[in-house]
């Protein structure tokens, strides 16, 4: 953990020290692309616009969840009505409080490179540490470049609850008068160790809670590779502008013609392994998988 806090002083150090003798105001916008695929909206920037407030990761969507402990292990809402079942991959519906997913893409634009780390951590009992990172930058008026990234570590209090999370979201735009490109990718990999749940009968004097699983693994992992780009004709036409107690008629443009194309590729995996499922009939892990077997 103590490298981990070095290294995030290196990052962040340069960045308080060109603060202080700069005097050209930082202006960072949000953009997004509406489902037509033709107006670009902005959207302000404040210090909820990454999840800044939320400490914990586990309930940055909902307030109410069930998971196994400690983050970065697999998470499912107790709300009906936030509970996301929009991935065709099963086994990535649980780790939705983690990932990101085009539907995160989020284009900026910055008058100069604008970067926001993020690191919280717990007392040594869990060692939960989240890592995270914005950095987004312009070149010229119309291009961009930003990166998502979050990596997550902990331990957790019993045995074998390890967490290991690694995703990130990198995209490039074009946002021109007529024009508009977008590529992208995401990446997300989750390493789980799988301990089966607390063995029944223990004892509680034990210094270590016993388990059900030794050496066995969960990884599940999916990346998407994606691009979209658009033309579009403008019209225009009066509109009515309001401003204050005044009234007035302006000519606005609007979309009236436009051609559009996306094409996206994803690749998900899930592997689980078990390092030695079947050395005899006292061990934890053949137990633990005969049990549920119907006969």
């Amino acid at each position: 953990m103590k490298k981990i806090a070095i290294l995030f002083y290196i990052l962040v150090a340069p960045f308080f020290i060109s603060a202080q003798s700069d005097t050209i105001r930082l202006q960072v916008y949000r953009l997004r692309i509406s489902d037509e695929f033709l107006t670009t909206m902005k959207i302000g920037v404040d210090t909820s616009f990454n999840n800044f407030q939320t400490v914990n990761t586990v309930t940055n969507r909902s307030i109410s969840n069930l998971f196994l402990g400690n983050i970065g292990l697999p998470v499912r809402s107790n709300i009906y009505r936030f509970i996301e079942n929009n991935d065709p991959f099963i086994f990535s519906r649980s780790f939705e409080q983690y990932r990101y997913t085009p539907s995160d893409l989020t284009f900026y634009d910055a008058n100069k490179p604008f970067t926001n780390l993020q690191l919280y951590t717990t007392p040594k009992r869990l060692e939960e540490n989240n890592i995270g990172i914005l950095h987004t930058r312009n070149f010229g008026a119309k291009w961009n470049f930003t990166l998502l990234g979050r990596y997550i570590i902990s331990t957790g209090e019993y045995s074998n609850q390890k967490a290991k999370t690694g995703t990130a979201l990198v995209n490039l735009s074009y946002v021109g008068n007529n024009y508009k490109f977008i590529i992208y990718t995401t990446r997300n990999k989750f390493d789980i160790e799988e301990n089966g749940g607390i063995v029944d009968n223990y004892d509680p004097n034990d210094s270590q809670i016993p388990v059900q699983l030794e050496n066995v693994f969960n990884m599940v992992k999916n990346y998407t590779y994606g691009i979209k780009h658009a033309y579009y004709i403008e019209g225009e036409k009066n509109e009515i502008i309001k401003s204050g107690d005044s009234i007035s008629e302006q000519r606005v443009k609007y979309p009236m013609l436009s051609f559009s194309n996306s094409i996206s590729l994803t690749q998900n995996t899930r592997i689980y392994s078990d390092e030695d499922p079947n050395n005899g009939i006292t061990n934890r892990a053949l137990w633990f998988y005969d049990r549920g077997k119907i006969e």
